[in-house]
Protein backbone atom coordinates (compact mmCIF):
# COMPACT_ATOMS: atom_id res chain seq x y z
CA UNK A 1 0.00 0.00 0.00
CA UNK A 2 0.76 3.39 -0.93
CA UNK A 3 1.42 6.16 1.90
CA UNK A 4 3.00 9.03 3.72
CA UNK A 5 3.96 9.66 6.55
CA UNK A 6 5.57 13.37 7.88
CA UNK A 7 6.09 14.61 11.69
CA UNK A 8 5.26 18.26 12.68
CA UNK A 9 6.78 19.74 14.98
CA UNK A 10 5.27 21.67 18.19
CA UNK A 11 7.19 24.29 20.26
CA UNK A 12 7.15 25.51 23.93
CA UNK A 13 6.49 29.48 23.77
CA UNK A 14 10.40 30.02 23.86
CA UNK A 15 10.40 27.93 20.40
CA UNK A 16 11.99 24.83 21.92
CA UNK A 17 10.94 21.64 20.24
CA UNK A 18 8.53 19.97 22.72
CA UNK A 19 7.77 17.03 20.94
CA UNK A 20 6.50 15.97 17.29
CA UNK A 21 2.96 15.20 15.87
CA UNK A 22 2.56 12.59 13.70
CA UNK A 23 0.45 12.61 10.48
CA UNK A 24 -0.35 9.64 8.42
CA UNK A 25 -2.01 10.10 4.83
CA UNK A 26 -2.72 8.04 1.87
CA UNK A 27 -1.51 9.05 -1.77
CA UNK A 28 -4.64 10.24 -2.82
CA UNK A 29 -5.85 13.51 -0.96
CA UNK A 30 -5.00 15.53 0.76
CA UNK A 31 -8.24 15.79 3.51
CA UNK A 32 -10.48 13.08 4.53
CA UNK A 33 -13.89 12.93 5.65
CA UNK A 34 -14.07 11.82 9.58
CA UNK A 35 -14.05 7.94 8.56
CA UNK A 36 -11.28 8.61 6.83
CA UNK A 37 -9.35 10.56 9.21
CA UNK A 38 -10.09 7.40 11.43
CA UNK A 39 -8.98 4.79 8.62
CA UNK A 40 -5.31 7.11 8.37
CA UNK A 41 -4.96 6.80 11.94
CA UNK A 42 -5.26 3.10 11.77
CA UNK A 43 -2.92 2.79 9.12
CA UNK A 44 -0.32 5.20 11.28
CA UNK A 45 -0.46 3.26 14.11
CA UNK A 46 0.01 -0.05 11.85
CA UNK A 47 2.81 1.06 10.27
CA UNK A 48 4.52 2.78 12.95
CA UNK A 49 4.28 -0.81 15.12
CA UNK A 50 4.81 -3.54 12.58
CA UNK A 51 7.57 -1.37 9.83
CA UNK A 52 8.85 1.53 11.45
CA UNK A 53 10.88 2.00 14.66
CA UNK A 54 9.67 4.84 16.77
CA UNK A 55 12.73 6.24 17.28
CA UNK A 56 13.30 6.76 13.63
CA UNK A 57 10.55 8.84 13.25
CA UNK A 58 10.35 11.08 16.58
CA UNK A 59 14.07 11.06 17.33
CA UNK A 60 14.71 11.94 21.17
CA UNK A 61 11.16 13.64 21.56
CA UNK A 62 7.95 12.57 22.33
CA UNK A 63 4.89 12.04 19.97
CA UNK A 64 1.25 12.92 19.45
CA UNK A 65 -0.51 9.84 17.47
CA UNK A 66 -3.79 10.10 16.64
CA UNK A 67 -5.92 6.92 17.59
CA UNK A 68 -9.61 6.69 17.18
CA UNK A 69 -11.86 4.70 18.81
CA UNK A 70 -12.00 1.54 17.62
CA UNK A 71 -8.07 1.87 18.91
CA UNK A 72 -8.95 2.90 21.73
CA UNK A 73 -11.66 0.65 22.73
CA UNK A 74 -9.41 -2.21 22.08
CA UNK A 75 -6.84 -0.03 24.54
CA UNK A 76 -3.86 -0.74 21.47
CA UNK A 77 -2.07 2.25 23.22
CA UNK A 78 -0.76 0.07 25.46
CA UNK A 79 1.32 -1.58 23.14
CA UNK A 80 3.32 1.98 22.93
CA UNK A 81 5.56 3.68 25.69
CA UNK A 82 3.43 5.40 28.03
CA UNK A 83 6.22 8.26 28.46
CA UNK A 84 6.73 8.88 24.32
CA UNK A 85 3.37 8.76 23.01
CA UNK A 86 0.65 11.24 23.36
CA UNK A 87 -2.76 10.13 22.89
CA UNK A 88 -4.58 12.34 19.98
CA UNK A 89 -8.34 11.91 19.84
CA UNK A 90 -10.38 13.67 17.23
CA UNK A 91 -13.13 14.09 17.90
CA UNK A 92 -14.02 14.01 22.48
CA UNK A 93 -17.49 14.74 22.49
CA UNK A 94 -18.49 11.36 19.95
CA UNK A 95 -16.91 9.15 22.26
CA UNK A 96 -19.26 6.49 23.32
CA UNK A 97 -19.72 4.83 26.97
CA UNK A 98 -17.28 2.08 25.55
CA UNK A 99 -14.96 4.10 24.48
CA UNK A 100 -15.09 6.43 27.66
CA UNK A 101 -14.36 3.56 29.65
CA UNK A 102 -11.03 2.13 27.90
CA UNK A 103 -9.98 6.04 27.68
CA UNK A 104 -10.60 6.26 31.79
CA UNK A 105 -8.23 2.88 32.01
CA UNK A 106 -5.15 4.21 29.63
CA UNK A 107 -5.92 7.70 31.99
CA UNK A 108 -5.33 5.82 35.11
CA UNK A 109 -2.11 3.86 33.13
CA UNK A 110 -0.81 7.46 33.01
CA UNK A 111 -1.10 8.10 29.52
CA UNK A 112 -1.47 11.17 28.32
CA UNK A 113 -4.29 13.04 25.72
CA UNK A 114 -4.84 15.28 23.46
CA UNK A 115 -7.79 16.68 22.44
CA UNK A 116 -7.98 17.51 18.24
CA UNK A 117 -9.91 21.22 17.56
CA UNK A 118 -11.56 22.16 20.33
CA UNK A 119 -14.53 24.49 19.20
CA UNK A 120 -15.64 25.95 22.92
CA UNK A 121 -18.93 23.70 22.54
CA UNK A 122 -21.04 22.69 26.08
CA UNK A 123 -20.05 18.76 25.73
CA UNK A 124 -16.54 19.70 24.96
CA UNK A 125 -16.11 22.31 28.05
CA UNK A 126 -17.34 19.54 30.27
CA UNK A 127 -14.23 17.26 28.91
CA UNK A 128 -11.55 19.36 29.08
CA UNK A 129 -10.13 18.52 32.39
CA UNK A 130 -9.28 14.72 31.10
CA UNK A 131 -7.13 16.49 28.64
CA UNK A 132 -3.52 17.56 29.31
CA UNK A 133 -3.54 19.55 26.06
CA UNK A 134 -6.07 21.07 24.57
CA UNK A 135 -5.37 21.95 20.54
CA UNK A 136 -7.13 25.36 18.93
CA UNK A 137 -7.33 26.22 15.76
CA UNK A 138 -5.78 30.01 16.06
CA UNK A 139 -7.75 31.12 13.64
CA UNK A 140 -11.51 30.25 15.18
CA UNK A 141 -11.43 33.08 17.75
CA UNK A 142 -10.30 36.47 17.83
CA UNK A 143 -7.34 36.99 20.34
CA UNK A 144 -9.41 38.35 23.13
CA UNK A 145 -11.75 34.98 22.77
CA UNK A 146 -8.35 33.24 23.47
CA UNK A 147 -6.90 35.04 26.25
CA UNK A 148 -10.93 34.56 27.40
CA UNK A 149 -10.59 30.61 27.06
CA UNK A 150 -6.51 30.47 28.10
CA UNK A 151 -7.53 32.51 31.31
CA UNK A 152 -10.45 30.36 32.58
CA UNK A 153 -9.38 27.41 31.76
CA UNK A 154 -4.98 27.00 32.39
CA UNK A 155 -5.71 25.37 36.01
CA UNK A 156 -7.42 22.50 34.25
CA UNK A 157 -5.24 21.78 31.19
CA UNK A 158 -2.09 23.29 28.61
CA UNK A 159 -3.18 24.87 25.43
CA UNK A 160 -1.49 24.44 22.24
CA UNK A 161 -2.41 26.83 19.04
CA UNK A 162 -2.33 25.08 15.51
CA UNK A 163 -2.66 26.24 12.20
CA UNK A 164 0.20 29.58 12.97
CA UNK A 165 1.24 30.78 9.55
CA UNK A 166 3.54 33.35 10.51
CA UNK A 167 5.99 34.84 13.13
CA UNK A 168 3.21 37.63 14.08
CA UNK A 169 0.79 34.58 14.60
CA UNK A 170 2.95 32.85 16.69
CA UNK A 171 3.75 36.22 18.91
CA UNK A 172 0.17 36.38 19.38
CA UNK A 173 -0.51 33.52 20.06
CA UNK A 174 2.25 33.68 22.69
CA UNK A 175 0.70 36.36 24.13
CA UNK A 176 -2.66 35.19 24.58
CA UNK A 177 -1.16 33.03 26.51
CA UNK A 178 -0.67 29.50 25.09
CA UNK A 179 1.64 27.10 26.26
CA UNK A 180 2.12 25.06 22.67
CA UNK A 181 2.44 26.25 19.31
CA UNK A 182 2.06 24.11 16.11
CA UNK A 183 2.41 25.89 12.37
CA UNK A 184 4.64 27.05 9.36
CA UNK A 185 5.38 29.76 11.20
CA UNK A 186 9.03 28.09 11.95
CA UNK A 187 9.77 28.57 8.06
CA UNK A 188 8.86 32.29 7.48
CA UNK A 189 11.57 35.07 7.82
CA UNK A 190 12.59 36.56 11.20
CA UNK A 191 12.66 40.24 11.08
CA UNK A 192 16.34 41.03 11.10
CA UNK A 193 19.34 42.21 9.57
CA UNK A 194 21.07 40.06 6.90
CA UNK A 195 23.31 37.28 9.33
CA UNK A 196 25.63 34.48 8.97
CA UNK A 197 24.43 31.00 9.38
CA UNK A 198 24.86 29.69 13.11
CA UNK A 199 26.27 26.38 13.08
CA UNK A 200 25.97 23.09 14.92
CA UNK A 201 29.14 23.50 17.25
CA UNK A 202 29.61 20.09 18.13
CA UNK A 203 30.45 19.88 13.76
CA UNK A 204 32.76 22.87 14.17
CA UNK A 205 34.61 20.73 17.19
CA UNK A 206 34.42 17.39 15.23
CA UNK A 207 36.74 19.23 11.68
CA UNK A 208 38.94 21.06 15.04
CA UNK A 209 39.82 17.19 16.16
CA UNK A 210 39.89 15.60 12.74
CA UNK A 211 42.84 18.79 11.18
CA UNK A 212 44.19 18.05 14.52
CA UNK A 213 45.20 14.42 13.82
CA UNK A 214 48.46 13.29 12.16
CA UNK A 215 47.42 12.34 9.22
CA UNK A 216 44.08 14.08 8.51
CA UNK A 217 41.24 12.84 6.07
CA UNK A 218 39.70 14.88 3.68
CA UNK A 219 36.99 12.40 3.43
CA UNK A 220 36.16 12.59 7.06
CA UNK A 221 35.89 16.58 6.56
CA UNK A 222 33.74 16.32 3.58
CA UNK A 223 31.50 13.80 5.49
CA UNK A 224 31.49 16.36 8.71
CA UNK A 225 30.92 19.36 6.72
CA UNK A 226 27.84 17.70 4.66
CA UNK A 227 25.52 17.55 7.77
CA UNK A 228 26.05 21.62 8.64
CA UNK A 229 24.37 23.92 6.23
CA UNK A 230 26.91 26.59 8.16
CA UNK A 231 29.69 24.98 7.02
CA UNK A 232 28.82 24.30 3.46
CA UNK A 233 27.88 27.87 3.26
CA UNK A 234 31.16 29.01 4.43
CA UNK A 235 33.31 26.80 3.04
CA UNK A 236 32.04 27.23 -0.32
CA UNK A 237 31.92 30.78 -0.27
CA UNK A 238 35.41 30.95 1.56
CA UNK A 239 37.10 28.84 -1.05
CA UNK A 240 36.18 31.26 -3.89
CA UNK A 241 36.93 33.84 -2.31
CA UNK A 242 39.40 36.56 -3.92
CA UNK A 243 41.97 35.48 -1.24
CA UNK A 244 42.10 32.12 -2.88
CA UNK A 245 42.63 33.33 -6.09
CA UNK A 246 41.09 30.36 -7.95
CA UNK A 247 40.47 30.76 -11.65
CA UNK A 248 37.94 27.65 -11.48
CA UNK A 249 34.65 27.55 -9.27
CA UNK A 250 35.11 25.50 -6.53
CA UNK A 251 31.33 23.71 -7.40
CA UNK A 252 31.86 20.73 -3.98
CA UNK A 253 32.60 20.46 -0.29
CA UNK A 254 35.77 18.84 -1.14
CA UNK A 255 36.94 20.91 -3.36
CA UNK A 256 36.46 23.33 -1.43
CA UNK A 257 38.46 21.63 1.88
CA UNK A 258 41.44 21.02 -0.46
CA UNK A 259 41.58 24.62 -1.81
CA UNK A 260 41.50 26.41 1.80
CA UNK A 261 44.25 23.57 3.43
CA UNK A 262 44.35 22.16 6.33
CA UNK A 263 46.18 25.10 8.04
CA UNK A 264 43.32 27.47 6.97
CA UNK A 265 40.36 24.98 7.62
CA UNK A 266 41.54 24.88 11.15
CA UNK A 267 42.07 28.70 12.01
CA UNK A 268 38.89 29.18 10.57
CA UNK A 269 37.00 26.25 12.72
CA UNK A 270 38.53 27.75 15.92
CA UNK A 271 36.83 31.31 14.70
CA UNK A 272 33.86 29.66 14.14
CA UNK A 273 33.75 28.06 17.04
CA UNK A 274 34.11 31.06 18.97
CA UNK A 275 31.09 33.03 17.50
CA UNK A 276 27.58 33.87 19.05
CA UNK A 277 25.22 30.53 20.39
CA UNK A 278 22.62 28.89 18.34
CA UNK A 279 19.92 30.79 16.04
CA UNK A 280 17.17 29.41 18.17
CA UNK A 281 14.85 31.69 16.19
CA UNK A 282 15.66 29.62 13.02
CA UNK A 283 17.13 25.81 14.70
CA UNK A 284 13.58 23.71 13.10
CA UNK A 285 14.04 25.51 9.99
CA UNK A 286 17.98 24.60 9.51
CA UNK A 287 16.74 20.96 10.97
CA UNK A 288 14.31 20.80 8.16
CA UNK A 289 16.63 22.22 5.14
CA UNK A 290 19.36 19.32 6.30
CA UNK A 291 16.82 16.85 6.32
CA UNK A 292 15.39 18.35 3.07
CA UNK A 293 18.70 18.05 1.64
CA UNK A 294 18.97 14.51 2.78
CA UNK A 295 15.87 13.36 1.60
CA UNK A 296 16.60 14.74 -2.22
CA UNK A 297 19.75 12.69 -2.13
CA UNK A 298 17.88 9.51 -0.88
CA UNK A 299 15.56 10.53 -3.89
CA UNK A 300 17.88 11.22 -6.02
CA UNK A 301 18.66 7.51 -7.53
CA UNK A 302 14.78 6.51 -7.88
CA UNK A 303 13.98 10.03 -9.66
CA UNK A 304 17.03 10.32 -12.20
CA UNK A 305 19.78 8.27 -11.62
CA UNK A 306 22.03 10.46 -13.83
CA UNK A 307 21.44 13.36 -11.24
CA UNK A 308 24.44 14.13 -8.79
CA UNK A 309 23.48 13.40 -5.59
CA UNK A 310 25.85 15.94 -4.13
CA UNK A 311 23.55 18.86 -6.32
CA UNK A 312 20.71 17.04 -4.78
CA UNK A 313 21.93 17.41 -1.10
CA UNK A 314 23.11 20.92 -1.73
CA UNK A 315 19.75 22.57 -3.12
CA UNK A 316 17.96 21.22 -0.44
CA UNK A 317 20.42 21.89 2.35
CA UNK A 318 20.49 25.65 0.73
CA UNK A 319 16.48 25.84 -0.14
CA UNK A 320 15.96 28.14 2.74
CA UNK A 321 18.97 30.21 3.08
CA UNK A 322 17.58 33.55 1.82
CA UNK A 323 14.98 33.26 4.93
CA UNK A 324 17.60 32.00 7.42
CA UNK A 325 20.38 35.46 6.51
CA UNK A 326 17.31 37.03 5.70
CA UNK A 327 18.60 38.67 2.40
CA UNK A 328 17.92 37.93 -0.68
CA UNK A 329 18.19 34.04 -2.62
CA UNK A 330 19.68 35.87 -5.68
CA UNK A 331 22.38 37.86 -3.51
CA UNK A 332 23.27 35.17 -1.30
CA UNK A 333 23.81 32.85 -5.04
CA UNK A 334 26.63 35.57 -6.08
CA UNK A 335 28.74 34.67 -3.01
CA UNK A 336 28.60 31.02 -3.67
CA UNK A 337 30.36 28.76 -6.81
CA UNK A 338 27.50 26.15 -7.07
CA UNK A 339 26.90 24.23 -10.13
CA UNK A 340 24.23 26.16 -12.53
CA UNK A 341 22.10 23.34 -12.41
CA UNK A 342 21.77 24.40 -8.31
CA UNK A 343 21.05 28.03 -8.86
CA UNK A 344 18.53 27.79 -10.93
CA UNK A 345 16.37 25.81 -9.31
CA UNK A 346 17.25 27.82 -6.16
CA UNK A 347 16.00 30.74 -8.26
CA UNK A 348 12.88 28.79 -9.08
CA UNK A 349 14.29 28.03 -12.86
CA UNK A 350 12.18 24.43 -13.49
CA UNK A 351 14.57 21.92 -14.17
CA UNK A 352 15.00 18.54 -12.68
CA UNK A 353 16.74 20.04 -9.41
CA UNK A 354 13.70 22.74 -9.00
CA UNK A 355 11.15 19.80 -9.61
CA UNK A 356 12.61 17.39 -6.81
CA UNK A 357 12.83 19.99 -4.76
CA UNK A 358 9.56 21.40 -5.23
CA UNK A 359 8.76 17.47 -4.51
CA UNK A 360 9.88 17.44 -0.99
CA UNK A 361 8.73 21.02 0.48
CA UNK A 362 5.44 19.49 -0.71
CA UNK A 363 5.74 16.00 1.04
CA UNK A 364 7.54 17.65 4.31
CA UNK A 365 4.48 19.68 4.43
CA UNK A 366 1.82 16.63 3.98
CA UNK A 367 0.43 18.83 0.83
CA UNK A 368 -0.55 15.28 -0.95
CA UNK A 369 -2.68 16.22 -3.65
CA UNK A 370 0.50 18.33 -4.99
CA UNK A 371 2.59 15.39 -3.93
CA UNK A 372 0.56 13.41 -6.51
CA UNK A 373 0.60 15.91 -9.44
CA UNK A 374 4.59 16.00 -9.65
CA UNK A 375 3.92 12.62 -10.91
CA UNK A 376 8.11 11.74 -10.33
CA UNK A 377 8.42 8.65 -9.03
CA UNK A 378 6.78 5.06 -10.75
CA UNK A 379 4.11 3.51 -9.15
CA UNK A 380 6.17 0.64 -7.89
CA UNK A 381 8.68 2.35 -6.21
CA UNK A 382 6.13 4.61 -4.20
CA UNK A 383 6.56 2.54 -1.11
CA UNK A 384 9.97 3.26 -0.68
CA UNK A 385 9.52 6.82 -0.42
CA UNK A 386 8.35 7.08 2.72
CA UNK A 387 11.47 4.76 4.36
CA UNK A 388 13.64 6.96 2.21
CA UNK A 389 12.01 10.05 4.24
CA UNK A 390 12.49 8.34 7.61
CA UNK A 391 16.28 7.68 6.94
CA UNK A 392 16.37 11.10 6.31
CA UNK A 393 15.40 12.09 9.83
CA UNK A 394 16.95 9.59 11.34
CA UNK A 395 20.95 11.10 9.80
CA UNK A 396 19.49 14.54 10.94
CA UNK A 397 18.24 13.52 14.27
CA UNK A 398 21.70 12.13 14.86
CA UNK A 399 23.57 15.05 14.44
CA UNK A 400 22.16 17.24 17.30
Amino acid sequence: MEFYIVRRPVFDSKLNIFLYDLVYENNKQDEFSFHDTSRAAVELVSNIFNNMEFSTLTGKKNAIITFPNELINRKIPLLFPKDKVWINIINATAMEAQTLTSFLLLKEENYKFVMDDFSFTEKEKKLINLFDIVKINFKKFSLSKHKAIINEYHEKTSFMATDLDTREDYLAAVKAGYTYLQGRFFSKPVVLKGKGIEAIKTSYLEMLSETNKKNPSFDKLEEIAKKDLSITYQLLKTANSVFYGTRHKIVSIKQALVRIGLNEIRRWVYLMVLRNPSDTENSELIKTCMIRGKFMEQLSTLYKPEISQSDCFITGILSSIDVILHRDMEQILKELALPEIVKEALLGVENDLYMLLKYVEAYEKGEWSKVNEFNLFRSEIQDRIPFRYMESLKWADNID
